[in-house]
């Protein structure tokens, strides 16, 4: 069906505004995987998401990345962005965690997530 990738990502979605992470998963996994799909960046968004909610910051980390990497001008760019410092900290990282946060306010000037960032930084002592 060409509405595959659509109902895939909102049955993820759902799974995620539950809080039911790990059910969330598979969804995104499928949507991610779908060749051509405009859901690639919200579903690793919240694929990545998920999986920090769970503690697995390998795979947050490496879903945040992707986005920040592969896909710039998306959306969830500077959330991604963010949520790869708060990695970062929660890995013991202030060094790594530092130096994601000068892209964040050069990138995304605009961004809500630069206070938000300096804010976690600050508490964790980085």
């Amino acid at each position: 069906s060409i509405h595959y990738d659509n109902a895939t990502y909102y049955l993820g979605r759902s799974h995620y505004d539950l809080s039911d992470y790990p059910a969330a998963i598979p969804p995104f996994g499928t949507v991610i995987g779908i060749a051509g799909t405009s859901y690639v960046d919200d579903a690793t968004y919240y694929r990545g998401r998920s999986c920090y909610a769970l503690a697995d910051l390998t795979m947050a980390l490496a879903d945040f990345v992707a986005i920040v990497t592969e896909q710039p001008a998306s959306q969830y760019a500077d959330n991604a962005l963010y949520y790869s410092i708060r990695v970062s900290v929660d890995q013991g990282d202030c060094g790594a965690a530092a130096t994601k946060r000068p892209p964040l306010g050069a990138d995304y000037p605009a961004s809500t997530y630069i206070a938000r960032a300096d804010t976690y930084l600050a508490a964790n002592g980085c």
